[in-house]
């Protein structure tokens, strides 16, 4: 079967009048003539010099060239972080907070350590103040011998 081309379509699968409508439109189109330029109107606008700004949009990453080591005295693990890397500090400002529960339980340690020598000191000044007394108390005994003894030799 010969196929019957119309331009683009298949004429096979329209009816024959379409087909005939498609051939006449060409045919009408490639012997019509251009269509016409219309004027346009436009307005105009006389130019004056102006400073022009230019910026450019770019992103990039500020860094320091002085830079300073972090460190501190204790050990634990961090809780919270309150500045991250780049923001601005001052001298004095809290940066991250650690679990200080082992410091803690060490502090309760030494203040109790503390307590138990306190109570140590107190009692060796007990016994000290006991010995003074008791010595005290020796030496007094001593001076009534020594004296009774004295008085005995006067008078034997």
């Amino acid at each position: 079967m010969k196929k019957a081309r119309c331009g683009d379509f298949d004429c096979r699968r329209l009816s024959p009048g379409a087909c005939l409508l498609i051939r006449k439109r060409k045919a009408d189109r490639a012997q019509a003539s251009p269509p016409p330029i219309l004027a346009a109107v436009v307005a105009t606008r006389d130019l004056e010099t102006q400073p022009v700004t230019l910026t450019l949009p770019a992103m990039g990453l500020v860094a320091s060239e002085v830079s300073a080591l972090l460190s501190t005295r204790i050990s634990g693990q961090v809780l919270a972080v309150f500045k991250q890397e780049g923001d601005p500090v001052q001298k004095g400002e809290i940066l991250a907070r650690i679990d200080a529960m082992d410091l803690e339980a060490k502090k309760q340690g030494v203040v109790l350590q503390r307590q138990g020598i306190v109570f140590q000191v107190e009692s060796k000044k007990a016994e000290v103040d006991e010995l003074q007394t008791a010595l005290k108390s020796a030496r007094e005994a001593h001076a009534q011998d020594q004296g009774a003894a004295r008085h005995q030799g006067r008078l034997g």
